[in-house]
Formats: structure tokens, sequence, C-alpha cells
């Protein structure tokens, strides 16, 4: 979907250096999960697209999953949007 730019840098996602030295992909989940929903469906996608409370729970048993929780800052709705308008 980020190829596509269906998702956002620093809207959607983000990755950056945690204190342990690890790249981390931190995904805005409570936002983009509806358009990935609606992408699985419209591409036919084969596997079961989970709903977002068990879409957590399964990311966070996987073992490249850190912190499945933790808060963190993305950039405002409002700062999103007019960035997109000066494209």
């Amino acid at each position: 979907m980020a190829v596509n730019r269906l998702l956002e840098r620093g809207y959607d996602y983000d990755s950056t250096m945690d204190i342990d030295g690890d790249f981390v992909l931190r995904l805005n989940y409570n936002v983009f999960y509806d358009r990935f929903a609606k992408f699985c469906k419209d591409h036919n996608v084969s596997h079961e697209v989970l709903a977002l409370p068990s879409f957590k729970r399964q990311l966070n048993k996987l073992c490249y999953c850190k912190c499945y929780n933790k808060p963190t800052s993305f950039l405002a709705r409002d700062s999103f949007l007019c960035k997109r308008e000066r494209l």
C-alpha cells in the first residue's frame, strides 16, 4: 500500500531507531486499518483479514513485534492534509 501511495509516511506509519539500536516500523493502525481492510477486499487478498482488535493481538504474538500498544505521536491529520495539498 505504501508503494502505491495509499499510506503516508509520518501519518500512517513511520520508522525510527529505538534505544536498543534496532530499526522499528511504527504503525498507526488505528488510522489506516479500515483502508487496509478495504484494500484487501478490493484486491481479493486470499488470507483472512482480522478485525482490528484481533489484528493487534495477533501482531503482539509475532517474534518481531517489540510492542504493539506503546503510545506514540504521529502527524496531526490537519498537517497531513495541508502537506498533501501542497504536493
